[in-house]
C-alpha cells in the first residue's frame, strides 16, 4: 500500500528587511518603511498567496543611536494587525517570557488566537541579554533561573487556556 506524503508545511519569519543588521540599505524600500504597517501586511499577504503555513515575527530592541533603541510595536500586537487581515496563514509572533509578566503575555496570545481565529502560534522568546533587560528596567538572570522561569511562564498560559476553554464549554459568558 502506497501512502500519499504527508503535506510539507513552511513558515517564514518576516520582521523588518531580513536578520542582517545592514539588510535594510540592500531591501530597495526606504528605510522608514522597514518598520511600517503598509509593508507588514503587504509581506504577510505575499506569504499567505505564496502557500506558507506561518509567518513569525520576531521581538527584539531595535539598534538605534548609541544606546537608545528604536522604538516599534511589540511583536504581539503587530501580529494581531497582520491575523485580521489574512483568511488561513497561521501567525506566530515571538513574545518574551522573561520580560512579559505571565497573564499579560497569556492574555496576548488568547486575543491573538481569537483574533486569528484559531490560527496563532507563540515562539517562546528567552532572550536574556543585558540591552533588552534593560529596556525594560531588568537585570539578567543566571541561566538556571532562565531556564525555570521560562518552564514557568509556558505552563502557567497553559494553565490559563485550560481554563478559559473549560469557561468556554461550561456555557460561562465573559463581559
Amino acid at each position: 500500500m502506497v501512502r500519499a506524503p504527508k503535506p510539507l508545511h513552511l513558515a517564514v519569519e518576516i520582521d523588518g528587511a531580513g536578520g542582517h543588521p545592514a539588510a535594510w540599505r540592500v531591501w530597495g524600500r526606504p528605510p522608514a518603511d522597514v518598520l511600517s504597517p503598509r509593508v507588514l501586511r503587504s509581506v504577510v499577504d505575499t506569504a499567505e498567496a505564496a502557500g506558507f503555513a506561518l509567518v513569525t515575527i520576531d521581538d527584539r530592541v531595535v539598534p538605534g543611536e548609541g544606546a537608545y533603541p528604536v522604538g516599534r510595536l511589540d511583536a504581539g500586537t503587530r501580529a494581531s494587525f497582520v491575523a485580521t487581515t489574512t483568511a488561513s496563514i497561521g501567525v506566530a509572533p515571538t513574545m518574551q517570557a522573561l520580560t512579559t509578566e505571565p497573564f499579560h503575555l497569556a492574555t496576548q496570545l488568547a486575543s491573538l488566537d481569537h483574533g486569528s481565529r484559531g490560527r496563532a502560534a507563540w515562539v517562546v522568546g528567552s532572550d536574556n541579554s543585558a540591552d533588552v533587560n534593560g529596556a525594560v528596567g531588568f537585570e539578567p538572570r543566571a541561566p538556571e533561573a532562565v531556564q525555570r522561569e521560562v518552564r514557568d511562564v509556558i505552563e502557567l498560559a497553559r494553565e490559563m487556556r485550560r481554563s478559559g476553554e473549560s469557561s468556554s464549554r461550561a456555557g460561562i459568558r465573559r463581559r
